[in-house]
């Protein structure tokens, strides 16, 4: 019966109801017979339709079963779904809700942000350096002075870290480029120009713009893992390309 189905009653529970209605009050055996149920799984649906209260049983030698008036027993069994159902309503809305809630400050948490100007840039390098669990590529590093004796210092405490730097200039500061394979910092060269890449971890980056054509420099920090896994694949492509600086 297709209506017992909709009351959330299995198959089994399903053919043992309509026999004990069918055929009366009837023990275990009979009742496999009836339903057609293997005997195994008949006592664990007989105990199931019980609690659901649509049949009853008496014991003895031998426990039989019966099933309860169905006006009172369907009656009775839906009245509680109900109840179960708002009781499921008064916590499941509240969560769902917050899901919800929860879903959309992730949608609004930015996966790319801009900004402009060498601090903005040197900042967001040092919070890269801050957080490095496995290594940081750098491409497009001109190797002058400055704040590279700086950035020298932060490195130094990636010691153990894939630490690859590929510079983009032949004339650079020999001084400057011994200190860093000092502390094993790996350096390549590559012909690149007006643009540098920061990747920490395969898992988020930093594009900066170093057009002559633009007074200043703009920085695109990129958590994106997808594009940022991209961009570390891509620098070992290059770094495979670059050569070695003596």
């Amino acid at each position: 019966m297709e209506a017992l189905r909709q009351l959330g009653l299995s198959s089994y529970e399903e053919s043992i109801y309509y026999s004990l209605l069918k055929y009366g009050r009837s023990d275990a055996k009979e009742l496999s017979e009836y339903s057609k149920v293997p005997p195994t799984a008949v006592y664990p649906n007989l105990k199931s339709l019980i609690q659901k209260g649509l049949i009853q049983q008496f014991e003895g030698e031998i426990s039989e079963y019966e099933a309860i008036k169905p006006s009172i027993a369907v009656k009775n069994f839906i009245e509680t779904k109900i109840d179960d159902l708002k009781e499921i309503e008064e916590t499941i809305i509240p969560e769902l809700d917050q899901l919800r809630r929860d879903n959309k400050v992730l949608q609004k948490k930015q996966v790319v942000s801009l900004s402009h100007g060498v601090d903005a840039s040197v900042s967001i390098t040092k919070d890269f350096i801050s957080k490095v669990q496995k290594s940081l590529y750098i491409l497009g590093w001109r190797a002058s002075s400055g704040h590279k004796y700086t950035l020298l210092d932060e490195l130094k405490k990636l010691k153990g870290f894939d630490v690859r730097i590929i510079i983009t200039r032949t004339s650079v500061n020999k001084e400057l480029i011994n200190a860093y394979k000092r502390i094993g910092i790996k350096l390549k060269y590559y012909p690149l120009q007006n643009f540098s890449v920061i990747i920490k971890d395969g898992t988020a980056c930093k594009i900066t713009l170093k057009s002559p054509e633009v007074k200043e420099r703009f920085n695109i920090l990129i958590k994106d893992e997808d594009l940022s896994s991209f961009l570390n694949k891509y620098f070992l492509t290059i770094w495979e390309k670059s050569e070695k600086i003596k």
